[in-house]
């Protein structure tokens, strides 16, 4: 039966066919219906592939994004600690906090960062993440998102930023490898400071306080833009690229401000990044007056700040700033006034350059300065002994007594000296390898106890420490010595 239905229904296919004309013409109109028809089809089918894509590409964003958008928080001094996800607005990117460690504990800390999403607007910013130290603008950094960072405040007052891949060890903090680096300075601090700034500035002032030790002049291979009077980026040969923030010294005291903020490309941190993490950081601490004042603090007008000395009671800080006695005015901003007397006995203190060292020495009794931590007596730039023997008063002195006194090894005062007798007790000198200083000095006397003092003052041009600048160290203490009393009298 039913192979029967299958041959009947084939030959009634077979005769329909058959009966078919050769040839058919179509209407126009019936062309143009089914035309349109398949445009309709063939749209809507387009359509839904796009929306397939872009609902995709919408899906993958949001994942990164996801990723991208995480608020950090760290809670302990040494080392980065747990993040908490929480999505943030369009053109905002999380915060993570980064630990300090001080170099000195301070009696008051840098206050701690706010670690909500900040705002971005420079192109490319919102795909990374913001990383702060403290609200300081030049402790904060945009970086890749789920990397590390950490801060240093040196015993200096000099301060770093480093970010550096999350499982990876930190880099040293003041080195030039971490790939994305801030460096905070004060301006004069001895050659440090202004060796920072004359890698991107070149300032009459800067070339000035480089006094041809350094050259002002940025690296070879660096293209430097300037920007305004205290900023200029800066891209390097090697790719690095960068941004500095300058403040000179004013008349009415404080060291001056060096920031250096260096993005070198590498694995996750490309050179786009780079170029977005330096505009963001410029955009933030250009637009200041002044940085916060984390190393120095407002000065009375001709004021220089004062130190303590290791090694003696005033070791701990609290010296007050003052106005040098006498010298150059102009190189005020670069000195400070180191005291080793909780008294202040004239004797013991004694002008240096800012970021310079001062330690008491008491075998022999001598204040060294220096810019070197733990410089000996007889190598300091700048030191004051302290003694009496009628030796070293011959070696400034000619007074009968001290010529009657002296042993007989040498001529008083001693060969190649220039002495300048300024009062009774008081006189300056410089030698012949352009040395230069100050003595004090009280004979025995019944009124002494049959005990002389002598005090001697010697500051010796080095690199960091020019002719101009002892010749003011020298006056400011032979000024102070000129007091109508005796040293060690009082």
């Amino acid at each position: 039966m039913t192979d029967e239905l299958e041959q009947q229904v084939s030959e009634m296919l077979r005769n329909r066919v058959a009966d078919l004309p050769a040839s058919y013409e179509v209407a126009p109109s019936t062309v143009t219906r089914i035309r349109r028809r398949r445009a309709t089809k063939l749209g809507a089918l387009t359509t839904a592939v796009v929306v397939v894509i872009a609902g995709s590409a919408a899906a993958v964003a949001q994942s990164r994004g996801d990723r991208v958008r995480q608020v950090s928080t760290s809670t302990g001094p040494a080392t980065p600690t747990t993040t908490t996800n929480a999505t943030v607005a369009r053109g905002t990117v999380p915060t993570k906090a980064c630990p300090i460690t001080y170099g000195v504990t301070p009696d008051t800390p840098l206050p701690p960062p706010a670690t909500g999403p900040r705002e971005v607007s420079v192109p490319g910013a919102d795909a990374l993440a913001s990383y702060a130290a403290t609200t300081d603008e030049r402790f904060v950094s945009l970086g890749p998102p789920g990397w590390s960072c950490a801060a240093t405040v040196g015993a200096d007052g000099n301060s770093s930023v480093v970010l550096y891949p999350s499982g990876r060890n930190a880099p040293p903090p003041f080195a030039d490898t971490a790939r994305l680096s801030i460096l905070n300075d004060w301006l004069w601090h001895g050659f440090v400071g202004v060796g920072e700034a004359c890698k991107v500035f070149t300032d009459a002032e800067l070339v000035s306080q480089a006094q041809g030790v350094l050259v002002c002049a940025p690296p070879v291979g660096r293209t430097v833009t300037r920007i305004d009077a205290h900023t200029a980026t800066f891209v390097d040969a090697d790719g690095a690229r960068g941004a500095a923030w300058m403040l000179l010294p004013t008349a009415e005291g404080g060291d001056g401000f060096i920031s250096v903020m260096t993005c070198r490309p590498t694995a996750g941190l490309s050179a786009g990044n780079c170029d977005a993490i330096v505009a963001d950081w410029i955009a933030r601490v250009g637009a200041r007056v002044s940085p916060a004042a984390t190393s120095t603090t407002t000065l009375p007008a001709g004021a220089v700040p004062g130190e303590g000395c290791g090694g003696a009671p005033t070791a701990s800080g609290g010296v007050p700033p003052r106005v040098p006695a006498a010298g150059d005015p102009a190189l005020s901003p670069g000195l400070a006034s180191f005291l080793a007397d909780v008294d202040g006995d004239p004797r013991f203190m004694v002008l240096g350059p800012r970021g310079w060292t001062c330690a008491l020495n008491l075998k022999p009794t001598a204040i060294v300065v220096s810019s070197v931590p733990g410089t000996s007596w007889s190598d300091a730039p700048i030191v004051i002994n302290e003694q009496w023997s009628w030796s070293a008063a011959c070696s400034v002195f000619d007074d009968p007594a001290v010529v009657q006194h002296a042993p007989h090894n040498g001529p008083c005062p001693k060969a190649g000296r220039r002495v300048t007798r300024t009062a009774a007790d008081v006189a300056t000198f410089v030698d012949a390898d352009g040395a230069r200083g100050a003595a004090w000095t009280l004979l025995p006397s019944a009124a002494t106890g049959g005990h002389g003092f002598i005090d001697v003052l010697t500051c010796r041009p080095i690199g960091g420490l020019s002719v101009a600048q002892c010749d003011t160290i020298v006056a400011d203490y032979a000024a102070r010595a000129h007091t109508g009393v005796a040293p060690g009298s009082g």
